[in-house]
């Protein structure tokens, strides 16, 4: 259903024809009143009053004959006139007047006369002989109701419209005196349940004679009189009012005026108003005061009948109304306003149609205020021209709600919200409806006020300037405004600056202000994120905003150019803060820029460049490149790394690196619609004589604890992934070069891998060994190594999520002239080892494979030494044993997986070129987790308890070779071929125990000393050829144990003689030996002969060794009895001989 339009407010009172119709006719009524008596009328006596009712009534009837009249008396007052009483005129209901809320005011009497006088001479001879004649009426006491209905319609008007023409035509109206009758004035759709009362106190109306007129024609023109008016009111509403003038009987003008003192303009009037009117008032009015009103009215009847006209009615009235009045201790208030309008005073004037209020004057808000308001009339409804100057208006929070829905002044309730205005300021207001569109203006003259502009939020205070609104657009011209006491100025000009604006506004700053919160928040959402991302403090200088607008006020061309003054910024995905920077922020095209950002972090120098750009889809992509020299490896610098990628802050703990790059490089690429930045680091550390930086760089990775000093080089971080090139370093005197790389995985566990290795003059020194892993130092603080070493290889490091470090390696390590110990002392070796291992959750273990050019042992020299080695947490496995422990693991590994795999190589002996001829060594460690406590000359000592079986073969070896080697001057010459087998403790001689055999061939030792010794004992049985009786072959099988040799079998073979024996030697050469000879050589395999042979022997020679090596004590005595030691030596001598080696395999021993 559509809703009703709301009628314009006519300010136009009912036509000026109607009061003068009423006010005549009412007259005319009272007149026929007054001539109720006809001539001759026979009126007897009692029956005159009878007669005088009776025509009363009829008198009444006739003239208004729609009217319901009644009438209590009619009574003939003597000689003096007549008084009638409780006259009653009323209308009869209508159906909607029945079943309306007003009933109460239309079926009330219209007219109610209490006392109606009619003054004349009343005695019979008049009444019988003459016509009475009335010169006065008098009515004292009623009441005259006027209503005006829905429709519009005035009862009386209603009443009297059928007064009839001859009746208004009648000539001579008596004098007519009113008082103590109340005027009661109702609409029957205003609020109020009573009746305006206008109390009549004193009234007068007079038929007064017109002046004649002569016309042109020298004729005397009689018109028709005047009805003289006087009337005197009393109301609750004011002090006074009086109403008189003159009312013409024809159709000459006529002419009222009314004077209203002490009009008491308070809410009491807006009740009697129609609630049609009231609607139209703004919600929560409250009016207040006093006015002094003079109102004229001239009324005059036009006749429009033309001569050819047939209508029979073609006359109109016309009228003109003119007010004139004084207002003063006013006061108006409605829901728009924060506070009421008070001592409002002014003029008013309304003449044709038109209101004046001039010299208006009031206060609002303790502010003056002056204007004026014109209404004129413009087709249906009214035209409006207002001013309303303010001189010193505040401007608060109450005002701006009061404007808030405010109809006509909305869009001055939009620019308030658009701009937050707080403070003092001249005002001018100007209203205009008289033109096609309505013009509203407003002229802010602002003296000191504070500003915040809705599209730039930031607080602006001791603002001035001129600020215009016309309709919907806004000027800004040349405001001066201060912050953080730097001067801004502000410029704009919109048009339609709420909906669809076009124009501009610009700001711009004489200085920088502080980058704060409150600066930052001010700037539009994807602006915040521009510079919030740097997340900024200092000071900054918006040198210019602007903001152009081609009819979309969401999305205006923004240009924006900030120089950075003296600040910090701090990237929130890599919050590395840098200090006193200088720079600029520009926006272009919808691209934010970063150029010449330059600042400090401690002695680092960092520039910092990008930009900020919009993508399709409401996409965003922010770029950051940071440069830095002189870089810091600071604990600010590792939370930068790990706010995006913990991992990297896991890797640098674990690195723990110190000191300063001469390079780095961040480029960060973030997208709106990913949650993690790409980011790319790079950073540079030169060559001392290219540094700059002061510092030096140097890691200690807390997995493997061996800090590396004056690293150069370079590296790379990427999505997670650490690449370190051409890094050199340096640890004391040793040196470091390799190439690294780094995974992080998204688990959180990640992998290193250390490529191109290369370490030289490597020593185990403490600070490498407390390195190590525990097993794998321990083995190799056990080498005793003296000297350095060349290390080359790839490392690789596994750190899965809460899992322990996996390390695995391919190194080679070379030696030039170290000693170490391996059981035995060596000492200048020459060569290499590579290595192959791994260390996990099961342990260290290392394959190896020992490359050595040379080394001595002892006083003797190793060449040629190659041959695997294995080494794990739990032993040292070298030659034919080191194959073991991984061909055990690939076995496993085979049962698990399913897969039959081929057979393994057999492994080769440790194997070396010694004293002419080829040593072969297999050998076990074990290590022991336990020490072993002794007691020595300085105390108790503690040694580790580490086992060992010891496996070695010598072939084709130069005696004579060995014999120089130890400082021996007697010649010598000749074959060894030696095996042994030993085990026991590392370090404890008196743990050793084993076995091994010699053989001598092809020998020339009758010089040495033993020989000597031993010859001169035989010298009888030689017949003085030495030479021939020399020893050439000799066989020798041995035990060790007690740190002794257990000579079990001695066998010194010559041409002519030979002597078998037994006895030991010490580990510090001391001997005991027991020989016999025998004639010539025992190699037959006979056993009888043999025996007849040794019988035949008996009779030679004994002899006894003593002392040691280098100087024995020989002994000799002919003839000896057997005797126990003899049947030993001569016992079945084809059986004495070692038992062979094993070829590989298992060892004999197995350690535990």
């Amino acid at each position: 259903m559509d809703k009703q339009k709301r009628k314009p407010i006519d300010l136009t009172p009912p036509g000026g024809g109607l009061l003068h119709r009423c006010t005549r006719k009412f007259a005319i009524l009272i007149s026929l009143l007054a001539a109720l008596v006809v001539v001759g009328q026979p009126w007897i006596g009692s029956r005159v009053d009878e007669e005088i009712h009776a025509k009363l009534l009829q008198t009444i009837r006739d003239a208004l004959p729609d009217a319901i009249v009644d009438v209590k008396s009619a009574e003939r007052q003597g000689n003096r006139g007549i008084l009638v009483t409780g006259l009653q005129i009323r209308l009869p209901l209508e159906s909607a007047e029945l079943g309306g809320e007003r009933k109460s005011f239309a079926s009330q009497p219209m007219i109610e006369i209490d006392h109606l006088e009619l003054k004349g001479s009343t005695d019979y001879g008049t009444l019988l002989t003459d016509v009475p004649v009335f010169s006065d009426v008098v009515i004292r006491g009623g009441k005259l109701r006027v209503v005006r209905n829905a429709d519009g319609e005035v009862n009386l008007e209603r009443l009297l419209k059928h007064l009839s023409s001859s009746a208004e035509s009648r000539a001579g109206m008596p004098t007519i005196r009113i008082s103590d009758v109340d005027c009661l004035l109702a609409d029957e759709q205003q609020l109020s349940h009573q009746e305006l009362t206008l109390r009549l106190t004193d009234g007068v109306l007079v038929e007064r004679e017109r002046e004649r007129v002569i016309t042109e024609d020298g004729k005397s023109e009689t018109r028709a009189d005047l009805l003289q008016i006087r009337l005197q009111f009393e109301t609750d509403l004011a002090t006074g009012l009086e109403v008189q003038g003159a009312i013409s009987l024809d159709d000459q003008p006529s002419l009222l005026t009314a004077r209203l003192d002490g009009l008491m303009l308070d809410e009491r009037l807006l009740n009697y108003l129609p609630v049609s009117l009231v609607d139209q008032l703004p919600p929560g009015l409250a009016i207040d005061g006093q006015a002094e009103l003079a109102v004229q009215l001239r009324t005059q009847l036009i006749d429009l009948k033309s001569p050819h006209s047939e209508e029979l009615d073609t006359t109109r009235w016309d009228y003109r109304w003119t007010a004139a009045g004084v207002l003063s201790n006013g006061l108006y208030s409605d829901r728009r306003l924060p506070t009421p309008i008070t001592d409002i005073s002014g003029t008013i004037i309304w003449q044709d149609g038109e209101l004046h209020c001039d010299r208006m004057m009031g206060r609002f808000s303790n502010s003056p205020l002056t204007g004026n308001i014109h209404i004129l009339p413009s087709g249906d409804s009214a035209a409006v021209k207002a001013t309303l100057v303010a001189e010193n208006l505040l401007v608060d929070e109450a005002l701006a709600r009061g404007l808030s829905g405010n109809g006509k002044l909305q869009s001055l309730s939009k620019v308030f919200d658009l701009y937050s205005p707080r403070g003092a300021t001249g005002l001018k207001l100007t209203y205009d409806s008289t033109g096609l569109e309505p013009m509203t203006e407003l002229s802010l003259d602002i003296h000191d006020m504070d500003v915040t502009y809705a599209k730039f939020p930031y607080p602006f205070h001791k603002i001035s300037g001129r600020v215009i609104v016309r309709n919907r657009d806004v000027e800004v011209q040349g405001l001066e405004a201060y912050s953080h006491g730097q001067r801004f100025e502000i410029q704009g000009s919109l048009k339609d600056a709420m909906d669809f604006p076009t124009g501009w506004v610009q700001i711009s700053a004489d200085g920088a202000v502080p980058l704060d919160n409150e600066l930052l928040r001010a700037l539009k959402p994807e602006t915040q994120q521009a510079i919030g991302v740097l997340r900024p403090t200092g000071l900054v200088w918006l040198k210019h905003l602007r903001y152009e607008y081609a009819g979309d006020k969401y999305n205006p061309q923004r240009e924006i150019d900030i120089d950075v003054k003296s600040a910090t910024v701090s990237y929130e995905q890599f919050p590395y803060p840098i200090h006193r920077i200088q720079g600029g922020i520009r926006l272009r095209d919808g691209v934010w820029k970063f150029e010449d950002f330059n600042g400090y972090k401690g002695n680092s120098y960092i520039q910092l460049q990008g930009q900020l750009e919009a993508l399709a889809g409401n996409d965003q992509r922010l770029t950051i490149e940071l440069t830095g020299t002189e870089v810091e490896l600071d604990e600010e610098l590792r939370t930068a790394f790990s706010v995006k990628n913990k991992n990297v802050a896991e890797l640098w703990d674990q690195l723990q690196p110190q000191g300063a790059l001469d390079h780095l490089t961040m480029k960060i690429e973030k997208y709106k619609s990913r949650e993690k930045p790409s980011l790319y680091i790079r950073g540079k550390k030169w060559v001392p004589d290219d540094s700059f930086a002061r510092s030096r760089v140097q890691i200690n990775p807390t997995w493997f604890p061996y800090s590396i000093d004056e690293l150069t080089g370079e590296f790379i971080i990427q999505d997670g992934h650490v690449q370190l090139l051409d890094v050199r370093g340096k640890h004391a005197q040793t040196e470091f070069v390799f190439d690294a790389v780094s995974h992080f995985n998204a688990d959180g566990g990640w992998d290193l891998g250390i490529e191109h290795l290369s370490v030289d003059r490597l020593g185990l020194d403490n600070d490498l060994l407390q390195a190590l892993p525990a097993s794998l130092s321990k083995g190799l603080k056990s080498i005793d190594l003296i000297g350095q070493l060349q290390l080359s290889g790839d490392m690789r490091f596994v750190k899965p999520k809460n899992a322990p470090l996996t390390s695995s390696w391919d190194l080679k390590i070379s030696a030039g002239g170290v000693s170490l110990s391996c059981g035995p002392r060596f000492s200048g070796v020459y060569g290499s080892i590579a290595f192959d291992g791994v260390s996990d959750e099961k342990g260290f273990r290392t394959k190896a494979w020992l490359d050595v050019d040379s080394m001595i042992w002892g006083n003797e020299q190793l060449t040629k030494v190659s041959g695997p080695v294995w080494v794990d947490s739990k032993q040292l496995l070298v030659g034919r044993w080191a194959g073991l422990p991984e061909a055990k693991q690939q076995q496993v590994d085979s049962d698990a997986n399913g897969v039959v795999r081929q057979p393994q190589q057999a492994t080769q002996s440790l194997l070396s070129r010694t004293a002419g001829g080829l040593l072969g060594v297999d050998m076990q460690i074990q290590f022991v987790n336990q020490l072993r406590v002794e007691s020595g000359v300085e105390g108790a000592i503690s040694r580790p308890a580490d086992r060992f079986l010891l496996q070695a073969s010598l072939s084709g070896a130069d005696l004579g070779y060995l014999a120089r080697q130890h400082e021996i001057k007697e010649r010598a010459g000749g074959k060894i071929n030696g095996a042994i087998r030993l085990r026991g403790e590392v370090g404890d001689r008196s743990t050793w125990t084993g076995e091994g055999k010699v053989r001598l061939s092809d020998a020339d030792i009758y010089e040495l000393p033993l020989m000597v010794a031993l010859l001169s004992n035989l010298g009888g049985n030689l017949g003085g050829n030495r030479e021939r009786a020399a020893f050439s072959a000799s066989e020798v099988d041995f035990r060790v144990q007690s740190e002794r040799f257990i000579l079990d079998r001695i066998a010194l073979e010559g041409e002519a003689v030979s002597l078998y024996g037994n006895g030991w030697m010490s580990f510090d050469e001391e001997l005991s030996l027991d020989f016999y000879s025998l004639v010539g050589r025992q190699r037959l395999a006979i056993p009888l002969i043999n025996q007849v042979v040794a019988e035949a022997s008996k009779g030679l020679l004994r002899i006894d060794v003593a002392g040691s090596l280098d100087k024995p004590r020989v002994n000799g005595t002919a003839f000896p009895e057997l005797d126990g030691t003899m049947e030993r030596i001569l016992h079945d001598l084809n059986t004495r001989i070692a038992r062979p080696l094993p070829n590989g395999g298992e060892p004999l021993l197995q350690l535990r």
